[in-house]
């Protein structure tokens, strides 16, 4: 970690062990300005979206502070969901954080909105999407035991480790629940969202239990350590198809994309399986084989 970090003014101290930073360059590759984000320990960000009317959503994780005391920067709006501190019990615990900023000028910034999430056991932050209503969807993992809320006629549920948080344009909370195995220790590393507002989204599964609908694929688990997952919600966030995909090793899916066009759905990830994995490759270009090593990009 370095002691000073860079802005477009000056240099700026970084807090505690470690900030989450995010810059802005203009079209020509200037840089505008960066800021740092930061309690007395370790923060780190994950994720970054543009809102429709230019607002700027960051978000990542943070740990406890080193002190007991939580002094991450906690900025209130009305009617916003506010969570200002992190109840885990352990010292070494981790909330999420999402960030909302405005920018005053082409050159400035002022923070509109910010809040932590998290209960008593700690919780981890992947990614973040905003639908076309401008609905902001936040992808983790938490355990069941988690803050939920219930949104009437959608998919609700407190078993597996991934974790969905779903907040109004407004930013309250409208939704959270969790999705993945009855096992626990899942996790939604990537998220997608198409023009019809159906959500996508893919990660890691370490167990039985995820809700499976209309499957693509497997439809049970591989026996593995993990397999990746996939599932797709309805405009009204119910399930419209869910599965696993994997082989006889760890699986995981770490990204995912829509064909704006096709609507075909595309993920990416890693394997340490060596069947199970290649279908239907037809005459495209293919590696049928795991070539060793602790992973293959062969998802």
């Amino acid at each position: 970690r370095s002691g000073y970090f860079p802005n477009a003014t000056g240099q700026m101290n970084v807090n505690g062990m470690s900030d989450a930073t995010f810059v802005k360059f203009n079209k020509d590759a200037i840089m505008q300005y960066s800021v740092l984000i930061g309690s007395d320990n370790m923060e780190t960000a994950k994720s970054i979206a543009i809102k429709q009317n230019g607002h700027i959503y960051i978000s990542g994780t943070t740990n406890r502070s080193s002190s007991g005391l939580d002094n991450f920067p906690i900025k209130f709006k009305s009617g916003a969901y506010i969570d200002s501190f992190n109840t885990c019990t352990s010292p070494t615990c981790i909330d999420i954080f999402i960030m909302e900023f405005i920018e005053t000028s082409p050159n400035t910034i002022s923070p509109e909105w910010s809040s932590l999430f998290g209960g008593i056991y700690g919780e981890n932050n992947y990614d973040i999407a905003f639908d076309n209503n401008g609905n902001l969807y936040c992808v983790g993992s938490g355990n069941p035991k988690t803050l939920h809320q219930i949104q009437p006629g959608a998919f609700n549920d407190t078993v597996g480790g991934g974790l969905i948080l779903k907040f109004s344009p407004d930013d309250s909370l409208l939704w959270a629940s969790s999705l993945g195995s009855s096992s626990g220790g899942d996790e939604i590393i990537a998220i997608h969202i198409d023009i019809r507002n159906r959500v996508y989204i893919t990660g890691i599964v370490r167990g039985t239990g995820l809700p499976i609908i209309n499957p693509p694929f497997n439809t049970s688990f591989s026996g593995g350590s993990t397999d990746a997952f996939v599932t797709i919600f309805d405009s009204t966030n119910n399930i419209f198809a869910s599965s696993y995909y994997g082989g006889s090793g760890a699986d995981g899916g770490t990204a995912i994309a829509v064909s704006r066009n096709t609507r075909n759905v595309f993920v990416s990830g890693f394997t340490l399986s060596n069947n199970n994995i290649i279908r239907n490759p037809g005459s495209a270009y293919i590696d049928s084989t795991f070539n060793g090593g602790n992973y293959s990009g062969d998802l």
